[in-house]
This record gives C-alpha cells, sequence and structure tokens, in this order.
C-alpha cells in the first residue's frame, strides 16, 4: 500500500457547530491580483496581545479550527448572477501518483435558478524540467469513480492552458458538461440551487512528476494564463441556464486559513 499524505482545504462559506477556542483562528483574505495575494489578517493585532483571550468578530462566519485547513468562496464576477462554494481534497498516494476531490456548491439566489456547468484550476509549477524551468508537476488527469454524470475531464492529456475562460484568461485542467468550458449544450445535469442537488463531488486521478510536493494550497497559488488586460486567477466556475436566461464566470477570490 502506499503510503499516504493527506492534507484537507475545506472551500464552504458556512461550517456549521464548530467549538474550537478562539486563540486557534485566524482569518485571512487573499485575493489574486496580477498573480500576487494581497493578505489582510484582521485578528492578527486583535490576538496579538493576550491571544487565549481573543474572541473572533461576529460577522456571521464561523471558522474552521488551526491545522485543518480554510475556506474559498465566489470573488469577481463577469455578469454578477453566481455564486459558489468549493471543496478541496489532497491526496498524494506516491511520488507519482495522487488524488484531487473537489467538491462545489451553488451558492446562486434560488429566485433565479442557475447551473454551475464547469469549473478549471491550474496546475502547479513546482517541479523542473532538465534546464530547471518551472513546468507544471500533473502529467495527466482522469476521472475517479463516481464521477458527476454528463461532465467530463478538461485538459487530461496535456494539463496546460486548455481551458479558455475569459476575462481571466486560461486555465489548466478542471470539468465540464459536455467537456466544453463555454458552452456544453443544456445546463439541467449541471449543479442546480435545488435543495440536495445543490453539490456534487468530483475526484480527479493524477499522475505526473514529485506529487508528495503538492498540497491544496499549491492549487491556490497557481494561476491562470492570461493577457495584460485580464486578471490572472486560481479557481473559475461557469454558470448557465439561470432564469433570466443570463449566464456568469465566476473567479475564486477569497480565503479563511486555520493556522
Amino acid at each position: 500500500m502506499f503510503k499516504r499524505f493527506s492534507t484537507l482545504l475545506v472551500l464552504t462559506l458556512l461550517a456549521i457547530g464548530v467549538t474550537t477556542p478562539a486563540a486557534a483562528w485566524e482569518e485571512v483574505f487573499i485575493y489574486g491580483s496580477d498573480g500576487e495575494f494581497i493578505i489582510h489578517d484582521p485578528l492578527y493585532e486583535m490576538c496579538a496581545d493576550d491571544p487565549e483571550d481573543c474572541v473572533p468578530p461576529e460577522d456571521g462566519y464561523d471558522y474552521l479550527p488551526g491545522g485543518t485547513g480554510g475556506e474559498i468562496g465566489a470573488g469577481d464576477s463577469t455578469e454578477g448572477l453566481g455564486w459558489f462554494s468549493a471543496t478541496l481534497i489532497y491526496t498524494a498516494l506516491s511520488d507519482t501518483e495522487a488524488e484531487l476531490s473537489v467538491t462545489v456548491s451553488n451558492l446562486s439566489a434560488p429566485e433565479n435558478g442557475g447551473y454551475i456547468t464547469g469549473f478549471a484550476l491550474n496546475n502547479p509549477e513546482l517541479c523542473r524540467d532538465a534546464k530547471s524551468k518551472a513546468i507544471g508537476c500533473i502529467e495527466r488527469v482522469t476521472a475517479a469513480p463516481g464521477f458527476p454524470e454528463g461532465f467530463q475531464v478538461l485538459g487530461g492529456n496535456n494539463p496546460f492552458n486548455q481551458i479558455k475562460a475569459p476575462p481571466y484568461g486560461n486555465f489548466d485542467f478542471g470539468a465540464a458538461l459536455g467537456g466544453n468550458f463555454l458552452g456544453g449544450g443544456g445546463p439541467v445535469k449541471g449543479v442546480s440551487t435545488e435543495l440536495g442537488k445543490d453539490f456534487e463531488e468530483f475526484r480527479f486521478y493524477l499522475t505526473g512528476t514529485d506529487m508528495h510536493l503538492l498540497d491544496e494550497f499549491a492549487f491556490v497559488e497557481a494561476f491562470s494564463s492570461t493577457k495584460k488586460k485580464n486578471t490572472p486567477n486560481f479557481f473559475v466556475v461557469r454558470f448557465k441556464g439561470f432564469n433570466d436566461g443570463g449566464s456568469d464566470k465566476v473567479a475564486g477570490a477569497q480565503m479563511w486559513l486555520g493556522e
């Protein structure tokens, strides 16, 4: 049996029933702008003098306990219609094999409906080629058993700049209805806003080089390839089939991390 290296990154907007002491929490917002992170930590100054007595702000969120990961939510949107959360779980099975689970939830306004019909992310460039140039570690992406019906892997055999998601650039791999991020036909097999059908788990098998070097945060730090006028990002979700006839592309923008 392979030695398993497993870590957890929970990307949900509401974590319910957390009772961990406040000193274990840290709130961090990370914004992608021209490939750089701008980090805002409002709890740092509050907890610096007496962390044992520090209480997180009452802003409507519960926080994940330290050491377990963090949260990503929706950010910039082309049309302002869609909203999502997502969960990443990365498990390295060996130096050459790994599994990545991505669970997406549709948090769009139920009165306007809409379906998540695809999403994309990037290949972390933590490996080096023969000339010591940084390259993506993942060489092939395939669907694991139980992949949601109607969805196909994108960028599977060549996970490098395969997915066009303007204005957020070209992404490396992901999943979409009919294997088409922008199109894909009818949206009704997508992730809806209906209770019980508002989330799906996508499990990917990954093969490549030095897979043990990766974790969930490596994917958050891997940005899309863009032209000068566009803003790179680490995650993008495609929405179609809103009741008003609209569609949307929504980028990931914020993250809460446990210490």
